[in-house]
């Protein structure tokens, strides 16, 4: 009887542990990046309407918070195939912070991103990725965006 007892006791306290664990990881923010082809909104200004809404191809990156706690979000890069960081422009829309168990998304156009990437003098576009750093200093990364680049234009059965 002693036996069982002290066995009993051994795995409450193992048991104990392994809860300690589950609950410490998941206070850690974790963030989940995606990246999919889409059409992003776009305005022409300079018409006697005023500013027209229009859709142009680019990417929607989607940062999804798992955790049980808010992610902000400190910084929002562009790694290149080099390994170098560049900030992206203060005028784009980035996230800048994501709840628990929530997502968020923010548009990148092609010609924009092409556009910007062609200005900082980066070379070979498909190799390079975004990074969303938070006030931690863990970075989050996305897939590289070659695979998107290659990829033909969107057709309207793709649209969600």
């Amino acid at each position: 009887m002693d036996l069982l007892y002290k066995i009993g006791t051994l795995l409450a306290l193992l048991l104990g542990f392994y809860n300690f664990y589950l609950q410490r990881k998941d206070k850690r923010p974790r963030l989940i990046l995606g990246i999919e082809r889409s059409y992003v909104p776009s305005y022409t200004k300079g018409t006697d309407l005023g500013n027209l809404l229009h859709p142009v191809p680019g990417f929607v990156i989607r940062a999804r918070n798992v955790t049980e706690r808010k992610i902000t979000i400190e910084a929002t890069y562009f790694l290149d195939g080099k390994k170098r960081r560049f900030r992206l422009p203060d005028n784009w829309t980035v996230i800048k912070e994501i709840p628990a168990q929530e997502s968020r998304t923010f548009n990148v156009s092609f010609f924009k991103l092409d556009q910007w990437l062609s200005q900082v003098g980066i070379e070979e576009k498909g190799k390079g990725r975004f990074v969303l750093a938070d006030g931690s200093g863990k970075e989050y990364k996305t897939e590289k965006i070659g695979h998107h680049l290659s990829q033909g234009p969107i057709t309207a059965e793709e649209l969600p």
